[in-house]
């Protein structure tokens, strides 16, 4: 329908996606089910070869190799890469009308007649527009116009290493899976994400690029006039300040990812992940006999880990003194909690693999890192919010309590702490309505804690290739507080720091994730603890 009568509203005149969100949005107010329907393949996936085989090169020659242009595994057209090849005669216009044919996303009686401007986003300071690769806007006009078609794109393409910044850490990896996913996988999803134009990844440097419609973001500071559909202002990782109510956008955010899980539960992505099988605790455990761990191999353990928190005290202690809570660089309390993750320390690998995937209920298709700044809201009719979803590099299928805690790494401790329970509630509520099986909330949250005791020490990482390669100790004692302009300017500096801030705060005022440690040691994770002797 193009009008909803009960609120007396139009959707004549707003872009194409907006009645079927209406509709999505209507089946969940009512509680009914949102189920996938079937899709014919796209054409283009009988064209598209497959990406072959990731090579990993040396820096130096991998520097050498992203100077060049060197055509894309899947489609065999040269990869762009930068901003000003894309609005270049080598690229251009031509470039655009080959690739989108090429994609099956331009009639062949159609083509790219000029592009307008080129436009890179800004990837330094306050505004700096994510980390993982470079971007642009590009402005398009089309031979035959259509309002299926979008005339402001995106593209998201590799890091120029003469340019990159430092703290980058992307370069050189395996990007096919997202470029896969953005040509098979976009159209497909039980929410929104970017209408697909163009995508490629090259073996011979590893160059990627994507192309999809420009999300039109709204300013910030005109939030109070947008009309519903408006897409609201973005932000970046780890300004969820920035928002006017975030657990209203964390709910919102963990309701997509219990309908992402349940689609895959129906088969939805078995084209990239296969079939999806059915098991639970005892079947796992007669598939999954551990040997005996040695007790080297335990205080070895205990050592690694030892030192690394040796370093993650130091930082929020001699580095943290205004940006953390004094509660949470108290010498004394950070001793303890180092004592009491040094003894949980061995089960590390039990609380985050064995437990995590001991029944197939738990595991489903996930993004790797749905924080805010990985999606875009608007409010309907209604003024409910609705969201869709960027950047599917890391989706996979997996336990996904434990993708649950780079989603909310981001999220202010005590806001955390209070609304936990209704974030895991979204996710299991969706979930099942949409197709999945019912989970326990209180299982989630037992799964999602075990998970978040072992990242407190596997995010500390990020503090040492991102923190301390961007900004020196003496300019980071400057920072008067974490919404300091300068701290927010520098992109890896926040985005290394305040994971492991908000993770410490979390676990310190929890109060008792040690004795929900012990009494699932002594219970529920019993048969998944590794053996030492």
């Amino acid at each position: 329908e193009m009008a909803n009568r009960e609120r007396d509203f139009s959707y004549e005149g707003l872009p194409g996606w907006v009645p079927w969100a209406a509709a999505v949005a209507r089946l969940k107010r009512e509680g009914r089910p949102f189920l996938p329907t079937p899709d014919p393949p796209l054409p283009r996936l009988a064209r598209m070869k497959p990406p072959g085989q990731f090579r990993k090169y040396p820096p130096k020659k991998l520097r050498e190799l992203l100077s060049l242009n060197f055509p894309g595994a899947m489609f065999g057209l040269p990869v762009p890469r930068t901003a000003q090849q894309l609005e270049s005669e080598q690229f251009g216009a031509e470039w655009l009308t080959k690739a989108f044919h090429a994609a099956g996303t331009l009639s062949e009686d159609n083509r790219i007649t000029k592009v307008v401007r080129v436009k890179e986003l800004n990837m330094s300071g306050y505004q700096k527009e994510g980390g993982a690769a470079m971007k642009c806007f590009i402005t398009v006009e089309y031979l035959k116009p259509d309002t299926e078609l979008h005339t402001e794109l995106f593209a998201k393409y590799t890091w120029d290493p003469s340019t990159a910044p430092a703290g980058i850490n992307t370069l050189g990896q395996d990007d096919a899976l997202e470029v896969v996913v953005a040509c098979q996988l976009h159209h497909l999803f039980p929410f929104r994400s970017p209408k697909f134009y163009y995508g490629d990844v090259s073996r011979e440097n590893s160059a990627y690029v994507i192309i999809t419609e420009a999300v039109p973001y709204s300013r910030r500071g005109e939030q109070r006039t947008l009309e519903p559909y408006a897409v609201l202002p973005g932000l970046g990782k780890c300004q969820d300040h920035l928002l006017p109510n975030p657990v209203e956008f964390y709910i919102c955010l963990f309701h997509a990812m219990g309908r992402l899980g349940a689609w895959d539960k129906l088969g939805r992505f078995d084209s990239i992940f296969g079939p999806s099988p059915w098991f639970d605790e005892g079947m796992w455990l007669s598939f999954n006999q551990r040997p005996t761990q040695t007790k080297q191999t335990l205080e070895s353990t205990r050592a690694v880990v030892g030192k690394t928190l040796d370093k993650e005290i130091d930082f929020l202690v001699s580095w943290c003194q205004k940006l953390a809570p004094p509660d949470v660089r108290n010498e004394e309390t950070l001793q303890r909690v180092k004592a009491e993750l040094l003894e949980m320390c061995p089960h590390f690998g039990d609380m985050s693999g064995a437990y995590q995937s001991n029944h197939s209920d738990f595991i489903a298709a996930n993004h790797a890192n749905l924080q805010a700044d990985n999606a875009w809201f608007w409010r309907d009719e209604y003024g409910d919010l609705g969201c869709g979803i960027l950047d599917w590099g890391g989706f996979a299928r997996a336990p996904f309590t434990m993708r649950f805690t780079g989603c909310l790494s981001g999220a202010d401790a005590d806001l955390l702490l209070a609304h936990i329970e209704g974030i895991c509630q979204a996710y299991v509520d969706e979930y099942h309505r949409c197709g999945g099986p019912k989970v326990s909330t209180e299982e989630v949250l037992l799964r999602y804690h075990l998970a978040y005791i072992t990242a407190i020490y596997d995010l500390f990482r990020f503090v040492e290739d991102h923190v301390y390669a961007e900004t020196p100790r003496e300019k980071f004692l400057s920072f008067s507080g974490p919404l300091d302009p300068e701290f927010q300017e520098r992109f890896y500096t926040r985005c290394g720091s305040m994971p492991t801030i908000n993770a410490f705060t979390y676990y310190i005022r929890k109060g008792n994730m040690k004795a929900l440690f012990d009494e699932w040691f002594n219970g529920a994770g019993k048969p998944f603890l590794t053996v030492y002797a």
